[in-house]
């Protein structure tokens, strides 16, 4: 073994593709998921992304939601159905690798091992393939990265936290 590669995985607007999956009624529309759907004062989780085109934005208050996008459907949260998407999601990266580090339910770093070859080539080659599967076998999204190691993976880490942005190209 040459080393390994580290893949960064973010199911996309998790809680609400979560629902959306279980039912297909909310598919396609305005959705968010939010504390206190019956309270004035909750927030949204989450957001589908036709709600966030309309200006729907995690943490804001549910009435401001509302405001921004009047056709709005608030959803609670059910965090066990989460856990469960969460489980299938990571069984799927446990075919390419032990070494799974969780960050939150849909935030997964995950160490590849890879021989000589191009990392990059490499690295998305298996990262598309886990997307495919992760749409195919389970119905939802996810955006994947991919840095050369653990060193690097640190390094852009801690500009991130400096900055709270930035973009890696390989």
């Amino acid at each position: 073994m040459a080393g390994e590669m580290i893949l960064h995985s973010d199911l996309n607007c998790f809680y609400a593709s979560v629902e959306m999956n279980e039912n297909p009624y909310l598919r396609g529309k305005a959705i968010a998921v939010c504390g206190s759907t019956e309270d004035r004062h909750g927030i949204v989780l989450t957001a589908s992304y036709p709600a966030k085109r309309m200006g729907v934005k995690t943490g804001a208050a549910n009435w401001q939601a509302r405001q921004c996008c009047p056709g709005l459907i608030c959803v609670p949260p059910h965090y066990e159905l989460y856990l469960k998407y969460s489980k299938l999601v990571r069984r799927i990266y446990a075919r390419y690798t032990d070494d799974i580090e969780p960050f939150g339910m849909d935030e997964n770093w995950l160490a590849i091992p890879y021989g000589r070859g191009d990392v990059e080539r490499e690295g998305r080659m298996i990262a598309e393939e886990i997307r495919r599967s992760i749409r195919e076998e389970i119905g939802l999204t996810v955006s994947i990265g991919v840095i050369c190691s653990r060193s690097t993976w640190s390094y852009f880490w801690s500009l991130l936290l400096d900055f709270f942005s930035c973009a890696i190209s390989l």
